[in-house]
């Protein structure tokens, strides 16, 4: 059992080699609405509550037959009464679920979804081999001439990829989209944010934020504490233009990532 495309054309020299273990390729979909259905009666019964028929259709249409984020999804109403699917993009635990879904697709298959998204899919990728699994899979699903996402909480990373990707570097100035921005911080938020910015979704160790602030300093100077009160003030500010701060993430004693 795997989570990748292994049909696809790129592994023929594999299963050429291997052609026995390959004879029988299941691709399984997600879960239809008969099984969503049935996995959602047995965490009621399991978890002893019970849950609305109006919740149980906005969780099943927005994680699709992923069983992983229904589950999830559940548990929240579970603990929290006035919990709403309506309002995931908050729900940090599902973000990062999400994340890794997203993780598992190739960087052609996540252009077909964000393609198909955008409502801009082109004919050549239409025709691909990449969305024939995708729609087997149920990733993709089709009505009539509509193709849309079949798991559609996965929009939200698509909408923090492209938040993410917003705001660049050029030439030691910093763009939001096409405006530059870097008068709007100060030398210490700007240091950090290019610093955050030159290695995008990596981890920044918390001693390389304090030198790259106080490089001619004491090291008292850079404190957890001034640190923290630093990466404070810059969600702060990312906040102020209009920039999701939840993209700049804390490490736990680690260090920090932005993206």
């Amino acid at each position: 059992f795997v989570e990748k495309d292994i049909t696809h054309p790129h592994y023929k020299v594999l299963t050429d080699k291997c052609s026995l273990l390959f004879d029988h390729i299941i691709k399984y979909p997600l879960y239809n609405d008969m099984d969503v259905q049935q996995f959602m009666r047995y965490h009621e019964e399991l978890w002893n509550f019970k849950l609305s028929e109006k919740n149980k259709s906005a969780i099943s249409q927005a994680c699709g037959g992923y069983l992983w984020l229904i589950s999830h999804s559940m548990r929240n109403y579970r603990d929290d009464t006035k919990y709403d699917i309506e309002k995931s993009a908050k729900d940090d635990l599902l973000t990062k679920k999400l994340e890794v879904i997203w993780g598992k697709f190739s960087e052609s298959e996540r252009e077909i979804i964000t393609q198909t998204v955008h409502q801009s899919l082109s004919d050549t990728l239409r025709n691909s081999h990449e969305f024939k699994y995708l729609s087997d899979i149920r990733v993709l699903t089709q009505s009539a001439h509509t193709i849309k996402l079949g798991i559609p909480l996965l929009s939200l990373v698509m909408q923090r990829e492209m938040e993410k990707n917003r705001l660049r570097l050029n030439d030691s100035r910093i763009f939001l989209g096409t405006n530059d921005i870097t008068t709007s911080f100060t030398s210490k938020e700007r240091s950090l944010i290019t610093l955050l910015l030159e290695q995008k979704g990596h981890t920044v160790p918390r001693d390389a934020v304090g030198m790259a602030m106080w490089k001619d300093k004491n090291e008292d100077l850079y404190s957890d504490w001034a640190i923290d009160r630093l990466v404070y003030r810059l969600r702060n500010k990312l906040n102020s233009l209009g920039i999701d701060s939840s993209l700049l993430k804390t490490s736990k004693r680690k260090g920090f990532i932005f993206g």
